[in-house]
C-alpha cells in the first residue's frame, strides 16, 4: 500500500511542534474499526528499537516517516533524528538523509568498552585508539594516552567528515 498525504489525512493528524500523531477518524482499510475512545488521542507505540510506530491496516510504520508524508507528501528512504532521540518526532528535529549520514549520527555501540564512539583500548599497549569509518573505509586517527584525548580526536574527525550529521561524544562525560 502506498501511503499518501491525502489518504493519511483522513484519519491522522501530525503536530509539528510536539511531533505527536493523533487519530482523527477511522482508517478506511482497517478490518477492525478504531475504538471511539482512541479518536482525538495520540497514537503509536514504542518498538523494541526505541522508535515510535503507528499501525495502519495491520502494518507498523515509523512515526517519523509518517510525519514526512503528512508534512511534505513524500516518504524518504532515510530520516534522521538530529538530536539522536528516536522518540523526538518534532518537525524541526527530523531531516532527510542518506544511509551514510544516518549511520554517522549513531552513538557508541552498547558493546563499546570505552562508551565513546570510535574509541577503543589497544590491549597490548594499554593506549587508546581512535578511528572513524568514512565511505566504508576505516581511517585510523592515532593512539592516545587517555580516552578523553582519543574522544577529542574522533570528535574533530566526525565534524570534518560528517558536518551536521556528526555524532559527537559528550564533553566532560567521557
Amino acid at each position: 500500500m502506498v501511503l499518501t498525504k491525502e489518504f493519511l489525512s483522513t484519519f491522522l493528524s501530525y503536530d509539528p511542534a510536539t511531533g505527536v500523531i493523533t487519530r482523527t477518524g477511522y482508517c478506511p482499510t482497517n478490518r477492525v474499526k478504531t475504538r471511539k475512545e482512541f479518536i482525538g488521542k495520540p497514537t503509536g507505540s514504542v518498538n523494541k528499537h526505541g522508535y515510535v510506530q503507528v499501525q495502519i491496516a495491520g502494518k507498523n510504520y515509523p512515526a517519523h516517516r509518517l510525519a514526512f508524508v503528512l508534512m511534505s507528501e513524500a516518504m524518504p528512504d532515510y530520516v534522521d533524528h538530529a538530536d539522536g532521540d528516536r522518540q523526538n518526532n518534532r518537525w524541526d528535529n527530523l531531516r532527510v538523509c542518506d544511509m551514510s549520514q544516518n549511520m554517522s549520527n549513531r552513538g557508541a555501540s552498547t558493546r563499546s568498552a570505552s562508551g565513546v564512539k570510535g574509541v577503543f583500548q589497544h590491549k597490548p599497549s594499554g593506549r587508546w585508539r581512535a578511528q572513524i569509518m568514512v565511505m566504508y573505509k576505516t581511517v585510523s586517527l592515532g593512539y592516545f594516552d587517555t580516552c578523553d584525548a582519543a574522544a577529542e580526536a574522533y570528535r574533530r574527525a566526525a565534524v570534518y567528515y560528517f558536518g551536521e550529521f556528526a555524532h559527537e561524544p559528550p564533553r566532560g562525560d567521557i
